[in-house]
């Protein structure tokens, strides 16, 4: 999917600038010694045991590589911070400034502001069950979503589909040029949620036979 997307990109920048960028943002608890930190919280915690990988390349060789060599591009960026002592790092310099976001402080990646060439930023919530039943019977979407607040880049957040069937819902922020890309992609990776799609005509048209 990293690599699909990150070609959508690169025929969204298309000459409007020479680089485009791929972020993801990575779970460091597998990667943390569980010697150190208690393993079923990190299972429950959200907070800074995850962090941003990210790499920039020339629209052109995103543009004209293989699918597999932009995939192999994009494991090699998140194998980068795949380690512990990266995690480790992080968590230190985190507990060394929370008094910050005490006082409304807060911080972000270069990469999710906006500046520097164009960047598209991946979140997989695919680990976590969708459970969205309120009483009133499974679901037919649930989507994650983060406040994008004043930040320039664009956004894909994946989760598993409440249908349990091994499907994706991305639910995306992007701008209208990507928005584009996506809607004429020959290969239709990512559909819009229909009705159709979600399964609300087929049930509509079961009530009234």
């Amino acid at each position: 999917l990293s690599a699909h997307v990150w070609k959508l990109l690169a025929a969204a920048v298309g000459g409007s600038d020479t680089r485009c960028r791929l972020a993801w943002l990575v779970d460091g608890r597998p990667r943390l010694d569980p010697a150190k930190h208690d393993a079923d919280a990190l299972r429950r915690y959200v907070g800074n045991v995850v962090t941003y990988a990210s790499r920039e390349a020339a629209v052109e060789a995103i543009s004209s590589s293989p699918l597999a060599d932009v995939a192999a591009m994009a494991g090699a960026a998140v194998a980068e911070v795949l380690r512990p002592e990266w995690f480790e790092e992080l968590v230190d310099w985190m507990e060394a400034r929370k008094g910050v976001f005490r006082e409304g402080g807060k911080w972000t990646e270069a990469v999710g502001a906006g500046t520097g060439s164009p960047a598209l930023v991946v979140s997989a919530f695919v680990s976590f069950r969708a459970d969205g039943d309120l009483g009133f019977g499974r679901p037919r979407l649930v989507m994650p979503w983060a406040p994008p607040g004043r930040l320039g880049s664009a956004a894909m957040m994946v989760a598993r589909s409440p249908a349990e069937d091994g499907s994706w819902v991305v639910c995306a922020r992007m701008w209208p040029r990507l928005a584009d890309a996506v809607e004429a992609d020959p290969e239709a990776v990512l559909k819009p949620a229909t009705a159709a799609l979600l399964g609300f005509g087929a049930a509509q048209h079961r009530s009234r036979q």
